[in-house]
């Protein structure tokens, strides 16, 4: 049977609660500025309507102004869409756009017979907006309460000329501590929010590994469980049939383990099946499987690896697990394995075929005396 597609797993969780609060913050910078943009482009097409006592040259500049913001923002948005994870800086992005935006036109609101007209709906929307979007919450985007503060009152310490102001056009500047308050409140509210997601996101990834441990490993060694070996072996099976890989088997069975459980009770056989895994997993590859089979049986997968060195392996594991002395119940213990080799070649059509291979060496190395390789 051909292996099914992978199971879909979680993307992988930042390092640090900064990396993925900057992986947060990029992603809606991305959204937020696609929207601004659009929102600019509206601007361009109703000004106009709304804004019929604006002179006309004065209005060139506010489309001008306008244009430019909205090109702005749809650059940024495809360069966070673009962008590595984490790897796009909203911090200094939302510096430059919210200077941008309180030192441009649309920061002079106006009615043409004195009446002030603040329109401050979504320029409110704007600020607080990427405010709360930077990462790191309030305690370290001092910079940014800075900056709407000192373009806010800039223009009113030193009197700052603006071609809005030959229309009669009065500043709108009684919302800004307000919107201070706002965008600091809602930095502390989003970091608070963002460190549950984080946490819940670290609880999540570690039930699923308790979960996949405990669908693929087995509780008392440690090794791959009868599942888990069966997967690994139908995809190194097939990848040695598809790229013509050499594939070994290992079949390891301990002698005479029955013994151990009559005379000194289960629980000792439970240690020396421990210490028999604790012996053999820190001889083997990374990239080999080692699985426990049955009741006192281990297989172990040598992809990559040639008959010689299938035979070399298999008398290391043999003598080690021979030298090995295994305390159990405050007694020494000896154990000695029997291991069968088998091999891929293209004959082969079916994975377990080299199980039954490999079965058959162990079958083998047991009537040549066991403690013995055999293939």
């Amino acid at each position: 049977m051909l292996p099914g597609p992978p199971a879909t797993q979680p993307p992988p969780l930042p390092a640090t609660f900064e990396d993925f609060s900057r992986e947060k913050a990029q992603e809606r910078f991305r959204l937020f500025a696609l929207l601004g943009g659009c929102g600019y482009l509206y601007l361009i097409v109703t000004g106009a309507l709304l804004y019929p006592e604006i002179p006309g040259d004065v209005h060139e500049l506010i489309v001008l102004y306008r244009l430019m913001v909205a090109a702005l923002l749809f650059f940024l948005s495809w360069r966070a869409g673009t962008s590595g994870p984490g790897s796009f800086r909203t911090e200094g992005w939302g510096l430059v756009l919210i200077l941008i935006l309180l030192l441009g036109y649309d920061r002079f609101m106006y009615l043409a017979h004195g009446v002030v007209a603040p329109m401050l709906g979504y320029l409110s929307a704007i600020l607080i907006g990427w405010m709360i979007m930077m990462p790191g919450g309030a305690r370290s985007n001092a910079p940014y309460m800075t900056v709407i503060l000192a373009a806010y009152a800039g223009p009113i310490v030193f009197y700052w000329n603006n071609p809005l102001a030959t229309a009669g056009v009065i500043q709108a500047n009684d919302s800004a501590p307000l919107l201070a308050a706002l965008a600091l409140a809602g930095m502390q509210v989003l970091d608070t929010h963002r460190r549950r997601e984080y946490e819940a996101h670290q609880h999540i990834l570690a039930q699923n590994e308790i979960l996949n441990r405990s669908a693929h490993y087995d509780p008392l060694t440690g090794a791959g469980n009868r599942r888990y070996l069966t997967e690994r072996l139908d995809e190194l099976f097939r990848l040695s049939e598809r790229h013509g890989q050499s594939l070994a088997c290992l079949m390891i069975d301990l002698d005479h383990f029955k013994n151990v459980n009559d005379s000194l009770g289960h629980p000792a056989g439970d240690d020396v099946l421990k210490g028999i895994a604790r012996t053999i997993r820190p001889l083997l590859r990374t990239g080999d499987v080692f699985a426990r089979y049955g009741g006192e049986e281990f297989v172990v997968l040598l992809p990559l690896t040639n008959s010689a060195g299938a035979k070399a392996l298999a008398e290391r594991l043999r003598a080690a697990v021979e030298k090995t002395v295994f305390q159990t119940h405050g007694q020494n213990v000896r154990q000695t394995v029997s291991i069968g080799i088998a091999h891929f070649d293209r004959s082969q059509h079916d994975p377990d075929v080299l199980l039954e291979l490999a079965d058959l060496g162990l079958y083998r190395a047991k009537n040549s005396g066991r403690n013995r390789v055999s293939e």
